[in-house]
């Protein structure tokens, strides 16, 4: 591995240190390892040190992880950040893999896996604890399964939910459609059915809102 340099960012001052220690013995062949306590320090800290890695908590007071993440990539690009945190908070997750972090792992992970996770991402692969993987791959599930139930409105019930949209009542609609309200009135069920809405405004602001019209 080449030299590189890493910074540790918690507000704990005792997880930092237990970090660097850690980190500093079990691999010696990096370059150096600094630690700040804040947010707003390490991004002091970064313009000078300008490290390869940055293991940044998710939870600090002032200026929390998400914040100095979103910056930080914003100004250093190149820089990789891993997200440390203690509990398996879901949407930061995702809020930090979308801002641009490598890798989020569990304080609770083990010295060795914490260390390889490390090393794995100095040498170019991106990182995801086995509990924070899977909760993605839910994820993307949910909305594979969200985006798929976009389509089973039928083409004349998109064709209801289009004109229903325009204000239009019952029967307007089914003139518009040369069908009976009775008609109109059973794909109206199947559509609320489907996006699982109980009223027209909510069928509407649904449509809206996920283009299905």
């Amino acid at each position: 591995m080449e030299k590189n340099k890493i910074l540790i960012v918690d507000d704990h001052r005792v997880v930092c240190e237990a970090l660097k220690k850690l980190i500093t013995n079990s691999l010696p062949e990096l370059e150096n390892v600094e630690t700040a306590y804040s947010g707003e320090e390490a991004l002091a800290k970064i313009e000078n040190f300008l490290p390869h890695l940055v293991l940044l908590d998710i939870a600090m007071p002032g200026q929390d992880g998400l914040e100095v993440l979103k910056i930080l990539k914003s100004k250093y690009p190149e820089i990789k950040v891993i997200m440390l945190s203690m509990h398996e908070e879901e949407e930061k997750i995702f809020q930090a893999i979308k801002n641009g972090a490598v890798g989020y792992v569990l304080k609770s992970s083990s010295p060795e896996r914490l260390c390889s996770n490390i090393k794995s991402v100095l040498e170019g692969y991106p990182l995801l604890d086995p509990y924070i993987a899977q909760l993605i791959i839910n994820k993307l599930q949910a909305i594979e399964k969200k985006y798929m139930e976009k389509d089973v409105l039928s083409e004349r019930e998109k064709e209801v939910l289009k004109l229903l949209t325009k204000g239009l009542t019952n029967r307007e609609i089914a003139e518009a459609l040369g069908l009976t309200e009775k008609t109109i009135k059973a794909h109206l069920r199947s559509i609320f059915k489907k996006l699982k809405v109980r009223t027209r405004t909510k069928a509407i602001a649904y449509a809206i809102k996920e283009k299905l019209i």
